[in-house]
């Protein structure tokens, strides 16, 4: 299966940070049996995908709701990922776990994180903290989280991983 899919996607595992698009790809991929029990909004508008190798998977993140299209209707799939985006990604992907699960309690639910460079005011300290109570992505060093930081493909493929082991857990 890995052969059919696009020399692109086959290296992301490798790349020192990852874009929008490949990230899209890895959710795509990894988690499509989970991503094909949501429901679809159709109505998705995206203008800067349609000649994007990830274009399948773009499209089927952003009507999901598991990444952001802009207001612009852009997604812009070849902008570098940091890791305040990928935290919001996996908050996404554990509110829809949750949602679909609702009897189950989960271990990342109301836990404080505390960050050396994110305080619990940020917009994004939420997602953070969601992303590190639950194991998916770590604390960096001295106990940052460095929403600017970029991810490697080494950590996307990690934390789609662990996303994926989650839901089998539980399915």
């Amino acid at each position: 299966a890995l052969s059919r899919l696009p020399p692109s996607y086959r290296t992301i595992s490798d790349s020192v940070s990852v874009t929008r698009g490949e990230l899209a790809a890895l959710v795509g991929v990894r988690l499509d049996l989970f991503l094909s029990i949501l429901p679809r909004d159709e109505t998705i508008l995206i203008t800067d995908t349609r000649d994007h190798w990830a274009a399948p998977w773009i499209r089927t993140v952003a009507q999901t709701g598991v990444m952001e299209v802009f207001a612009n209707h852009t997604f812009e799939p070849n902008r570098t990922l940091q890791r305040g985006e990928l935290a919001k990604v996996v908050d996404e992907l554990l509110t829809i776990v949750k949602n679909r699960f609702p009897e189950n309690k989960f271990d990342w639910e109301n836990q404080n994180v505390d960050f050396s460079d994110l305080l619990p005011r940020n917009i994004q300290y939420e997602s953070a903290a969601i992303a590190v109570a639950s194991g998916v992505m770590s604390q960096l060093e001295e106990g940052r989280f460095e929403l600017t930081g970029l991810v490697s493909g080494e950590e996307a493929m990690g934390v789609v991983e662990r996303i994926q082991d989650i839901y089998t857990e539980i399915f």
